[in-house]
C-alpha cells in the first residue's frame, strides 16, 4: 500500500547537486588508461571523462558528414565521408526512405526552423547507412517535434503495471503508475520501500549508527555483534513539529518511507518494460508474467521505420549473402511481417551511463531492433562481437532513430557512456506555448518539459522475441491446426506431443548457429508461455494431465538461451 499526504507537487525539481567531495573526485585529471583495457573500454573512458573538454568531432553525426553532389538520377543513394580527426575515414550512404503519406515519421513534417539545422531537412525522407557496419541505420531528426512530445507523454504514462519498472522491486508504487500519480498532483504521496526476504516478509533498512569519536569509541566496540541477532531494527528520525505532522507515520515505516515521495522517485526511475517483461536477473524474457501490448504510438513508429527502409540498399555489397533462404532474402519479409512484441523505455539522467553489452535474449538475432531518442543528446558507442574492436561513436540527438539488424548488426557490443548537458531542444522546453506551436496538441506539456530539463533523455527500443507459431512456414497443416487450437490453454504434455509429432521437421532453410531458432521450439515457447530458462539442469514439473519429464526438452531450450552452437539437424536429434 502507498500512503499519501495532502502535500501536492505542481512542479518538477531536479535531484540534489553533487557534494564538494564528489566534485573534487571528478576534478582529478585522468591518467593514461591501463594497458589491459580493451578498445571499447578505452573509448568509454574517453567519453566518460568530465575533467577535460570533449572533441565532438570524434562522434559521427549527420552534420559532420561531407556529402558528394549527387548526379542526376542518383539521388536515392548519395555517398558521403565522415572523418573523426584521429585518422579514421568512414564511408556513408544517404538512402531515401519509401514514401508513406499516412506515416507519422519524416523530415518533411518539421515546421519552420524547429530543427535548428537547415541542412537536416530535405525534400525527401532519408536515412544513413555505413557499409563497414552492415545493418546499422541512422535516422537523423526523423521524429518531428509534436511527435516527440506525444512519445514523451506515452512513455511516462505507460510506466504502470503490468509493465515492470526499475522501481517495482524496491517500492510499493501507486497502482495508477508513478508518473500518473505525479501528474494528478500527488507528488507528495509517500511510497513505502520494500525489501522482501525469502519468506516474503519485509526486511529492515540500513541502521545508521552514531559516528565513532574519541569520547565514545569504547561504547562502539562489539556493537555489530550485539546487534547481530536483533530483528526489525529501524532508526526513528526526530519527531516533526505537530503542525507539520498531518498524517501519522508509525516508527516501523517512518525511516523507510519518509524520504521517498512520488516526486523523489521520479528522479530514480531508470527503465520501464513494454510488451513481454524482461527479467534483469536471469537475462531472459519471462513469458509467464502478465504483460500488455506495446504502447500504440511507439509500436506505430517502430513498425513504420522498418517498413520504409529499402533493405536491399542497406545490405547491398556488405557480404550478407548468407542470409538468403531458398532464393529469397530474410529482409524481404520485414516490411510486411515485422511485428515487435517487447521493448524497454530507458530514462537517463545526466550522470547515467549504459555499460557495453550484447543483446543475447532474443532467439532471432537478425530481425531489426528499433530505437528512438528524445530529450538531451547522448554519445552512443557501437562496436563488434568482441570488446577488442574499436567502437564507432555516434551522437544521437533528440528525434534521431537507429536500427540494428542483420547477422553483423545485432550481436555487437554497444553502450551509452555519456549524456550531454545543455542539449535539450527548445521545442521540448517547459515554457513552450503549445497553443501557438501546435493548434491541436494538448496543452499539458509543462510537467513533461520540466522532467526533461533536469537532464533527462528518453530512449525506447523494441524488438521481436519469439516467432508466432501460426506463422511457422514449415509446419504441416495438421500440426498447424493443432497449434492454433492449443494456444492459450495448453499443458506441457500437449506441447510435448506437438514436438514429438514434428520430430521429422527440419530447421528453417539457411539456418546458422546462434541466431535463428527452430520453428518447433518457437511453438513450444509460445504454447507454454514458459518462465525464464537458464543453463541449468531443469527439474520435472507438474502439468495438466500428469507429470511431464521435461528435462530433455528444457535442456534444448536452455541451449538456445545460452547461445551454444549446434548443427542444423532435425528436432528429434536436438532433444536427444
Amino acid at each position: 500500500m502507498t500512503e499519501s499526504t495532502p502535500v501536492a507537487s505542481t512542479s518538477f525539481t531536479p535531484p540534489p547537486t553533487l557534494t564538494s567531495k564528489q566534485r573534487r573526485q571528478r576534478q582529478v585529471p585522468q591518467t593514461t588508461a591501463p594497458s589491459n583495457d580493451s578498445a571499447f573500454r578505452t573509448s568509454e573512458r574517453y567519453w566518460k571523462n568530465r575533467s577535460q573538454p570533449l572533441d565532438f568531432g570524434r562522434a559521427l553525426s549527420y552534420e559532420r558528414i561531407r556529402w558528394d553532389q549527387p548526379r542526376k538520377g542518383e539521388e536515392e543513394r548519395v555517398r558521403g565521408v565522415w572523418e573523426d580527426g584521429q585518422g579514421l575515414s568512414l564511408e556513408c550512404f544517404r538512402i531515401r526512405l519509401r514514401p508513406d503519406e499516412e506515416g507519422v515519421l519524416g523530415h518533411k513534417k518539421w515546421k519552420g526552423k524547429q530543427v535548428g539545422k537547415e541542412e537536416r531537412r530535405d525534400t525527401c525522407d532519408y536515412a544513413v547507412t555505413i557499409p563497414n557496419m552492415p545493418g546499422i541505420i541512422l535516422f537523423p531528426s526523423i521524429l518531428p517535434p509534436a511527435l516527440q512530445r506525444a512519445l514523451v507523454r506515452e512513455s511516462l504514462r505507460h510506466s504502470v503495471s503490468p509493465n515492470l519498472t526499475s522501481l517495482s522491486p524496491h517500492y510499493d508504487l501507486p497502482l495508477e503508475g508513478i508518473w500518473n500519480a505525479f501528474e494528478a498532483g500527488q507528488g507528495g504521496r509517500l511510497c513505502k520501500r520494500i525489501s522482501p526476504k525469502s519468506d516474503g516478509t519485509i526486511g529492515r533498512d540500513q541502521v545508521i549508527f552514531e559516528p565513532v569519536t574519541k569520547g565514545n569509541w569504547k561504547d562502539e566496540i562489539g556493537r555489530a555483534e550485539k546487534e547481530k541477532d536483533k530483528e526489525n531494527i529501524v532508526v526513528v528520525p526526530p519527531p516533526l513539529p505537530k503542525k507539520e505532522l498531518v498524517t501519522p507515520i508509525d516508527a516501523a515505516t517512518s525511516a523507510a518511507a519518509a524520504d521517498y515521495t512520488v516526486h523523489d522517485l521520479l528522479t530514480k526511475l531508470r527503465w520501464t518494460t513494454i510488451g513481454w517483461n524482461y527479467d534483469w536477473t536471469s537475462k531472459v524474457y519471462n513469458f509467464s508474467l502478465p504483460h500488455s501490448n506495446l504502447p500504440p504510438l511507439i509500436h506505430r513508429c517502430c513498425k513504420e521505420a522498418v517498413r520504409r527502409v529499402d533493405w536491399d540498399q542497406v545490405f547491398e555489397g556488405t557480404g550478407e549473402e548468407e542470409l538468403h533462404e531458398g532464393g529469397g532474402k530474410v529482409w524481404d519479409t520485414w516490411r510486411e511481417e515485422y511485428e515487435p512484441d517487447a521493448g524497454i523505455v530507458n530514462f537517463y539522467q545526466l550522470r547515467d551511463t549504459l555499460t557495453a553489452h550484447i543483446d543475447h535474449s532474443e532467439l532471432d538475432a537478425v530481425q531489426p531492433l528499433v530505437s528512438f531518442s528524445i530529450g538531451h543528446s547522448a554519445i552512443f558507442l557501437i562496436g563488434g562481437p568482441t570488446r577488442d574492436i574499436t567502437p564507432l561513436a555516434i551522437e544521437l540527438q533528440s528525434g534521431d532513430g537507429l536500427i540494428m539488424s542483420g547477422q553483423r548488426g545485432r550481436r555487437v557490443f554497444h553502450g551509452v557512456p555519456r549524456i550531454l548537458s545543455d542539449t535539450l531542444p527548445p521545442y521540448l522546453s517547459s515554457t513552450l506555448n503549445l497553443r501557438e506551436e501546435e493548434g491541436q496538441e494538448e496543452d499539458d506539456w509543462k510537467l513533461f518539459g520540466e522532467f526533461l530539463e533536469t537532464g533527462a533523455r528518453i530512449n525506447f527500443n523494441v524488438r521481436f522475441t519469439v516467432p508466432c507459431p501460426t506463422k511457422c512456414s514449415t509446419l504441416p497443416q495438421y500440426l498447424l491446426e493443432k497449434v492454433i487450437k492449443l494456444q492459450g490453454h495448453c499443458s506441457a504434455l500437449d506441447a510435448a506431443t506437438v514436438i514429438d509429432e514434428a520430430f521429422n521437421i527440419r530447421y528453417l532453410g539457411g539456418t546458422y548457429a546462434n541466431t535463428r531458432p527452430t520453428e518447433v521450439m518457437c511453438v513450444a515457447l509460445r504454447l507454454l508461455q514458459l518462465p525464464p530458462i537458464g543453463p541449468f539442469e531443469p527439474k520435472e514439473f507438474n502439468a495438466e494431465g500428469g507429470v511431464f519429464d521435461s528435462r530433455r526438452y528444457l535442456r534444448a531450450l536452455a541451449r538456445l538461451h545460452v547461445r551454444l552452437t549446434f548443427d542444423p539437424v532435425n528436432v528429434y536429434e536436438v532433444l536427444e
